[in-house]
């Protein structure tokens, strides 16, 4: 099965990307030149580590595509849903001479493999991405004056974006409601929404944009 998966890479990649097309339709994250990009060479490497019984080369080649996912910050979500949709793009493949059910249980099983060696990588990448992010911020607080470190309430800057967003923030913590704050890991949202329950009444939840966007479709 895997031979005829390598033989047959280029009708198996168009069979997923229409797959992945039809599924995600205008809220998917890649292009096509992006999706061919980076999945295609990442899952013909894989085949040919599995066909001589390569596993380490495998499990390296597999992590390291969910790394490029990350840094691409496409949703985890998406990510596993491509990964059951090139299941479908396979057996279309085969069709209508499905394998026999021992050839199909290994296939599964490997399935879930590459899922659990993509989901590892790509959320340790996440945590390296957000890490960097507040180190950076945490050197940009120290380059400034002391009495200018806590500007406030906990929040750092003093440029006039800045200072615009504590204004806002006063604003909205002297009104009643919720409050949905937007943005990616390592921005600040939980000291936004700290500092918007210090000023008022009002509830703060912070979410990942990518959150936003799969609760709005």
């Amino acid at each position: 099965m895997l031979r005829v998966v390598l033989e047959r890479m280029e009708e198996v990649i168009n069979h997923w990307y229409e797959l992945y097309v039809v599924y995600f339709g205008d809220d998917r994250s890649l292009g096509e030149l992006e999706f061919y990009d980076l999945y295609k060479k990442a899952l013909a490497a894989n085949t040919k580590h599995l066909i001589v019984g390569d596993m380490d080369s495998y499990a390296i080649d597999t992590i390291r595509a969910g790394e490029r996912l990350a840094e691409r910050r496409v949703p985890f979500a998406e990510v596993v849903a491509s990964l059951h949709l090139y299941g479908k793009a396979v057996y279309r493949v085969f069709a209508p001479s499905p394998p026999e059910i021992e050839v199909y249980t290994y296939f599964d099983k490997l399935g879930h493999v590459r899922i659990i060696l993509i989901a590892d990588a790509y959320f340790r990448s996440e945590v390296a991405v957000a890490g960097a992010r507040i180190r950076a911020l945490e050197r940009e607080a120290a380059r400034l004056p002391r009495n200018q470190r806590l500007s406030f309430r906990g929040l750092v800057g003093v440029s006039q974006p800045m200072r615009h967003l504590y204004d806002r923030i006063e604003a909205v913590g002297e009104t009643r409601g919720t409050v949905l704050i937007v943005g990616e890991s390592g921005t600040g949202k939980e000291l936004v929404a700290r500092a918007i329950h210090e000023s008022g009444l009002t509830t703060a939840a912070p979410v990942r944009s990518a959150q936003l966007r799969r609760n709005s479709a």
